[in-house]
């Protein structure tokens, strides 16, 4: 049976090398919460599916193609397109849906 709605708190989280991560996947999109450490990051990489990434709160920094690194600051949504390289810095503790 196809389950349509989930709650935050029965998703388990898993510590990474930038923080805590809560995943949830599906058929063709996967969602982040992450709670992610000042001063971690996250390399240049790309994916065939496109990202979107809301800084909760916090501030990062960000690079997506070949556009500058800009910051981040709560309540931004970045759009990633499918296939594009991106980068992220954690300047503060940040909290990240994605």
């Amino acid at each position: 049976m196809q389950r349509y709605f989930h709650d935050l708190s029965d998703i388990p989280p898993h510590e990474t090398r930038i923080g805590q991560l809560q995943m949830l996947s599906g058929e063709q999109g996967t969602f982040f919460y992450v709670k992610a450490r000042a001063g971690s990051e996250v390399g240049r990489h790309s994916h065939p599916m496109e990202q979107m990434t809301w800084l909760i709160s916090g501030k990062m920094e960000m690079e997506v193609g070949d556009a500058p690194r800009r910051e981040i600051l709560p309540g931004t949504i970045v759009l990633v397109p499918p296939n594009v390289e991106h980068r992220a810095w954690y300047v503060e503790d940040c909290v990240v849906a994605e």
